[in-house]
């Protein structure tokens, strides 16, 4: 029994050269000119890698926006693209710097006058003015959750030179580690910063103690 003949297999480039001069420099234009414009899907490993790969779900994250003003010592206006957001930072909490429900229960929180609330938290307003002023440029990164049940945003706030803005307000002693889940990627990190703080007396602990362990996360704002 005679076997079946092969198929010829002519590999890519002898059929390309076998075409006119003119004919193949027009299809490697084309190919150019669809690689550039996304139509030829890269192989896996090909494609970039970006090194803040696990933050990049929004398109706004890690993109340099305008800080338009700071509410308090933890919630920011910035300007994005698409218009004007009210932006918590996660992961803190500071002190009330205007009256109202929240400052009354932070009150009872800590354990000392409505007063001293207010005064604290107008010092941890002034302190993350001095972190990034009006006018700043910052990048923007979000956890599990984007918005709150105000609508604001809900996000990690960083300084051109790298400074994670929650974290740094913790480390100055500015503000208390506030966990929510789900967003917690960087409680523990929060809790330890907001540990040294206390022992060092820096910032708003010159005056008031830490409440008891979870009671500001039974106050979800």
């Amino acid at each position: 029994m005679s076997r079946p003949r092969r198929r010829n297999s002519v590999p890519h480039y002898r059929l390309l050269s076998a075409l006119p001069l003119s004919i193949r420099r027009l299809l490697i234009a084309a190919t150019v000119i669809a690689s550039a414009f996304g139509l030829i899907p890269h192989r896996p490993s090909e494609l970039p890698h970006s090194p803040h790969a696990e933050n990049n779900a929004h398109a706004e994250e890690l993109k340099l926006v305008p800080l338009l003003s700071i509410v308090d010592g933890d919630t920011v206006y910035l300007q994005f693209p698409h218009g004007k957001e009210s932006v918590r930072l996660i992961g803190i909490d500071t002190p009330e710097s205007r009256e109202n429900q929240r400052a009354y229960r932070q009150a009872e929180e800590y354990r000392v006058p409505l007063k001293t609330i207010l005064s604290l938290g107008k010092a941890a307003t002034r302190h993350l003015n001095t972190l990034v002023p009006r006018g700043s440029r910052v990048s923007v990164s979000y956890d599990q959750v984007k918005r709150d049940k105000y609508g604001r945003l809900l996000a990690y706030l960083y300084r051109s030179d790298g400074t994670m803005l929650n974290q740094q307000m913790i480390v100055d002693g500015f503000a208390a580690p506030l966990s929510i889940k789900p967003n917690t990627r960087y409680a523990t990190s929060f809790a330890e910063h907001a540990e040294r703080a206390h022992r060092a007396q820096k910032g708003i602990w010159q005056h008031i103690k830490p409440p008891r362990p979870g009671v500001l996360n039974e106050h979800r704002r």
